[in-house]
C-alpha cells in the first residue's frame, strides 16, 4: 500500500478505522510542533496544502508586535488533518 512516511514512523495513508483524534488545551500547539520535528512530504499536487503552508502564521499581539504561542485558526484544513494524523498516530502508539 501507499505510505507516508516521516522519519521516525510511517503510516498508511489509507485508515480503514477511525481513530479520535485528542483534543485539549495546547493541543493544536503541541501537534504543530510534533510537525517540526518531522520532514513532512506532499505531492505537487496537493496545491492547497501547499498554499496553506504559505498562508499559515501565528497570531500577532497588538502591544509588541511580536508573534506569539497561538496560530491563527484560518488556513489551516489541510494541515489540521495532518496534524491530527501524526498525534493520532503517536498517541496510539504509546
Amino acid at each position: 500500500g501507499v505510505q507516508t512516511c516521516a522519519l521516525p514512523i510511517c503510516f498508511p495513508v489509507t485508515i480503514r478505522t477511525a481513530i479520535p483524534a485528542r483534543k485539549g488545551p495546547g493541543s493544536v500547539v503541541a501537534g504543530i510542533m510534533k510537525l517540526k520535528e518531522m520532514n513532512v512530504f506532499y505531492t505537487p499536487r496537493s496545491k492547497a496544502l501547499k498554499d496553506n503552508l504559505k498562508r499559515y502564521m501565528w497570531i500577532i499581539d497588538a502591544n509588541t508586535g511580536k508573534p506569539t504561542n497561538a496560530p491563527i485558526d484560518a488556513f489551516n484544513d489541510e494541515i489540521d488533518a495532518i496534524r491530527m494524523g501524526v498525534m493520532s498516530n503517536f498517541w496510539h502508539s504509546q
